[in-house]
């Protein structure tokens, strides 16, 4: 129940071609960028709503106050979606309580555009005050788009707290395990407000930190389990783990046969067994297109990169060395430069410990095969830091 992003209505990949008996929701990427669409997903048939088709990117009338809140009137329809999304939650679980049951909630809420219902808004308006509007490009402009995000959110919380509810009252609380977590950081967008939330806290938020990134701020996110009186105090666990340990887990839960997959089962740290939890030998991540910008060289993103990184003023120098590796998927190849420290002293933004290392020292470090070669050379090479 919810957003479906893995393949449209046309597609071999629809939720139902994909192993779930039931769906409902949006099966596109595009729909789930408005909350008061003309209809969702059930299934294979469309489910109209009382909304009618505004494409995102709309934006204001022509000549509209953007100060003036009935200027947005248009954006704020009958029908908000994840209502009724909500309502199959508690529909589906319901009608499974007296058996076991997997449910997927994958709301669309906090995504771009800013989209909540007045009243929820307005609570937060009151409480940070008046603040700029946005146009909100590629989505929906918004009046109060601080206050509008926060609505979203609490209003998810305010979902999770009556399902819940719901589970307690149908007597199934203690043996229903619930997961929350999320797919990547937080987004730096025309609509976003994670900056001004420090979302990514204690990381760095904003372009480039968070969602769409590979520094922690991209790709750390919480994994928060609840079940029932099984465990015995909240507390926080360490275990570092990703993804794909998801469907190992799940399958543990059932009771059968995990397919082949690179996850590891949490289902020991689940269940307070942590001393028989087995750990990644390392985990290993790609976006592809890197972070140069369209009008950057490789030297001047290093540059950037480097000075955003370590928070001090640097000069990239001469070129050391480029080195290959063939990977299954295709051949990574890494260039080595000489970098001086001009002004400042480097400081970590995203870890708590830096390493300094001779290049000699390099190859006593255990190295991703790409890097393996390059480290050799740069340590024939006998540079020495200064």
């Amino acid at each position: 129940i919810g957003k479906w992003g893995v393949g449209g209505p046309a597609t071999e990949s629809t939720p139902n071609k994909m192993g779930f008996d039931e769906y409902f929701g949006c099966i596109c990427q595009r729909q789930a960028h408005c909350y008061y669409p003309p209809f969702l997903w059930e299934n294979d048939r469309r489910i109209y709503l009382d909304n009618e088709l505004l494409p995102p990117g709309t934006p204001l009338d022509e000549g509209a106050d953007p100060l003036d809140p009935h200027s947005y009137d248009k954006y704020t329809q009958q029908t908000y979606s994840p209502d009724i999304m909500y309502d199959r939650v508690l529909r589906f679980v319901n009608e499974n309580r007296e058996r076991p049951f997997f449910l997927m909630w994958t709301t669309p809420i906090p995504h771009s555009p800013m989209q909540a219902p007045d009243e929820m808004v307005q609570y937060y308006v009151e409480k940070f005050g008046d603040e700029a509007p946005i146009e909100g490009k590629g989505y929906f402009p918004s009046r109060w788009p601080h206050a509008t995000y926060a609505a979203m959110i609490t209003y998810f919380d305010r979902q999770v707290g009556g399902l819940v509810a719901e589970l307690k009252r149908l007597g199934i609380w203690d043996d229903t395990i619930i997961v929350v977590t999320s797919d990547n950081g937080p987004a730096s967008n025309s609509c976003s407000s994670t900056e001004w939330f420090q979302s990514a806290h204690p990381f760095r938020s904003g372009k480039g930190w968070g969602k769409s990134s590979l520094r922690e701020g991209g790709i750390r996110m919480p994994f928060i389990v609840a079940w029932g009186d099984r465990i015995e105090r909240p507390h926080v666990n360490g275990h570092v783990g990703y993804f794909p340990d998801v469907m190992p887990t799940l399958c543990d839960i059932a009771g059968v046969e995990t397919p082949p997959t690179d996850g590891i089962s949490l289902w020991p740290t689940i269940r307070g067994k942590e001393r028989r939890q087995q750990e990644h030998d390392y985990l290993y991540w790609e976006f592809p297109g890197g972070k140069i910008e369209p009008h950057e060289t490789a030297r001047q993103a290093l540059h950037r990169e480097i000075e955003e990184e370590l928070l001090c003023e640097v000069e990239v120098a001469e070129e050391v060395c480029t080195s290959e590796y063939a990977y299954d998927f295709g051949t990574v190849r890494l260039t080595t430069f000489v970098c001086h420290l001009i002004a400042g002293t480097p400081h970590l933004t995203e870890h708590t410990d830096i390493r300094w290392l001779n290049p000699a020292d390099m190859p006593t470090l255990n190295w991703a095969p790409v890097d393996r070669e390059a480290v050799a050379i740069i340590a024939s090479k006998q540079l020495t830091l200064r």
